[in-house]
C-alpha cells in the first residue's frame, strides 16, 4: 500500500512538473492565446447550454435567456426546446436543425417554426410545434437530438433544417457514423470539442489564464475538414438520407427538408474558393433523387428572385438577412410561408 501511495505521488509531482515547464515555456517563447471558437458552448460561465455525452452539448432546459448581449429574450422550455406554439390535440410537428432552425437573433414567436405554425393556422390547420433546433448543431447532434425527440414526441410530421455547411463540421459529425446499413450514434466522448468544454470546466476554473490550457483547446477544436473528407460526406449522404426514410416508414412520420439558407451560397454560389459551393449542389440533387419534398432558401433567395420580392411577399431583399449571416424576423415570416406553400398547402 505505501509502495502503491509512494508511485501515485511520484507522477502526480512529476506530472505537475512537467506542466509547469510546458507554461513557462510558453510564456518564455511569448505564445499569444488563441481564439477559442467554441468557449461560447463550453466557458465554465455558460449559462445557456450544458455538455452532453451523446450530442456535445444541448440547451439547458427550463431557462430564459436574457442574458445574451443585443439579441431578444428566449425561451428554453423544461424539456429543453425552445418554446413553440402548440394546438393541443392536433399533429404534432418536430423540427430539427441548427440557429436557423432555433431562430438566432430573434425571439420566440419570430422563429421559422412558429411562422409555420401560424401559415398553417391561417389556412384552418391546426398543429402543435416542437422547436428541437440547437444553435451551432451540424449533421451529427442534429441526428442524436432527432433521435431521442422521436422517442419522447412521436411526431407525425418531421421537418429537418439542413444546410450545406452541416457537411463541412468534421469537429461536431463524429458523435455519428454513417454506412450503407445504419447511422450509428457514437457519443460525444471522442470529439475535440466535448473534451474541450470538460476541460474547461474544471482545469479552466482552477487556471483561466493558463498558456497552455488555451493552446491545448486550440489544438482540440481543429476541425480537419478536407476535399476527401467532403467527398466522403456526400457519397454518405444518399444512405443517411434513405435511413431517414426507412425511419419515417418504421415511425410512421412524414418527413420534409428545408435546405437553409447561406448568404455566400446564395450572393455568389460560383465562387470556386467557397466550400459550401461544392456541397450545395450535391445535397440539393441527393433530395431530388430520393424523392422527399424539400424547399430550397438558397433558390429561392437567387438574386433573380429577390428583385421582385417586394412585389410577391411584400417584404424588402435587404430585411432577409441579419448582419451575421442568419434570417431576420422577415427572413423566418418568408420561410415560413413558403414552406407551408411548397409543403403543406397540398396535404
Amino acid at each position: 500500500m505505501r509502495r502503491f501511495i509512494y508511485i501515485v505521488c511520484l507522477a502526480a509531482v512529476s506530472l505537475t512538473a512537467t506542466i509547469a515547464v510546458l507554461e513557462l515555456s510558453l510564456k518564455a517563447i511569448r505564445y499569444k492565446p488563441r481564439a477559442v471558437w467554441w468557449q461560447w458552448v463550453t466557458n465554465p460561465d455558460n449559462q445557456k447550454f450544458v455538455l452532453d455525452t451523446r450530442r456535445i452539448y444541448r440547451l439547458k432546459k427550463g431557462v430564459i435567456v436574457d442574458f445574451e448581449e443585443n439579441t431578444p429574450v428566449q425561451t428554453i422550455n423544461a424539456e429543453g426546446w425552445r418554446a413553440s406554439p402548440c394546438a393541443q390535440g392536433s399533429e404534432t410537428w418536430l423540427f430539427v436543425g441548427d440557429s436557423f432552425v432555433y431562430g438566432h437573433g430573434v425571439d420566440d414567436q419570430q422563429t421559422f417554426p412558429a411562422y409555420a405554425y401560424k401559415a398553417m393556422m391561417d389556412h384552418g390547420k391546426p398543429v402543435c410545434t416542437v422547436n428541437a433546433g440547437v444553435q451551432g448543431y451540424s449533421l451529427g447532434p442534429s441526428y442524436v437530438a432527432f433521435r431521442e425527440a422521436l422517442v419522447r414526441v412521436k411526431p407525425d410530421v418531421v421537418v429537418w433544417g439542413i444546410r450545406s455547411d452541416d457537411f463541412l463540421d468534421s469537429a461536431q459529425n463524429g458523435v455519428i457514423s454513417v454506412n450503407k446499413d445504419d447511422v450509428i450514434v457514437r457519443g460525444a466522448w471522442t470529439s475535440g470539442v466535448f473534451l474541450q468544454g470538460v476541460l474547461n470546466k474544471t482545469v479552466g476554473r482552477i487556471f483561466p489564464h493558463s498558456l497552455l490550457l488555451n493552446a491545448l483547446m486550440y489544438v482540440l477544436q481543429a476541425d480537419r475538414t478536407d476535399n476527401r473528407y467532403i467527398a466522403e460526406q456526400m457519397r454518405t449522404l444518399p444512405f443517411f438520407l434513405s435511413h431517414m426514410r426507412a425511419l419515417s416508414q418504421k415511425h410512421l412520420f412524414t418527413l420534409y427538408y428545408v435546405i437553409t439558407p447561406s448568404q455566400s451560397v446564395v450572393i455568389d454560389p460560383t465562387r470556386s474558393d467557397n466550400p459550401e459551393g461544392a456541397v450545395y449542389a450535391p445535397l440539393r440533387q441527393a433530395l431530388r433523387t430520393n424523392g422527399e419534398p424539400f424547399l430550397d432558401m438558397n433558390a429561392v433567395l437567387s438574386p433573380v428572385y429577390l428583385t421582385h420580392l417586394k412585389k410577391i411577399v411584400g417584404i424588402e431583399s435587404d430585411k432577409i438577412f441579419q448582419t451575421d449571416g442568419h434570417l431576420t424576423a422577415s427572413g423566418n415570416k418568408l420561410m415560413g410561408k413558403l414552406f407551408y406553400d411548397a409543403t403543406y398547402a397540398g396535404r
